[in-house]
């Protein structure tokens, strides 16, 4: 195996762990992550290792010979922009943002459908790791 699959890997089981609990119990896991965005301090840090992920996936995968290794490029670029602009800099418009999505979704279909859509995406890095590379 190599580096880049293995950060895919990574990548995968951490959105699939994060999202999953989403689906079957919404209403413990928002009080979790409200818990969790609760002050600035815990949405830098957990910026600073979203960062920390997108760098490696962008460094491992910018001279890697597959080309499914764009889907990873492309994902950490985009992934380390928005961690930096809403994660370090705007952290109080990311906290409106969140508790604003919550608010909406009174009946949580929405954050279900979100939620069931990142756990494939996971699958999908998964499937990556595993097989492609």
């Amino acid at each position: 195996m190599s580096t880049l699959s293995i950060i895919t890997i990574f990548i995968g089981s951490l959105i699939i762990v994060v999202r999953a609990p989403m689906i079957v119990f919404p209403n413990r896991t928002i009080e979790v992550y409200k818990k969790l965005t609760a002050t600035d301090s815990r949405i830098r840090s957990m910026g600073l290792a979203a960062i920390c992920l997108a760098v490696a996936a962008i460094y491992l995968s910018y001279n890697s010979v597959y080309p499914a290794a764009r889907i990873i490029l492309f994902w950490g670029y985009i992934a380390g922009t928005l961690t930096f602009l809403f994660g370090i800099v705007c952290t109080s418009r990311y906290r409106e943002f969140i508790v604003c999505f919550v608010e909406i979704s009174e009946n949580r279909t929405l954050l279900r459908f979100f939620s069931a859509g990142a756990v494939l995406f996971g699958c999908f890095l998964v499937y990556l790791g595993v097989g492609v590379f």
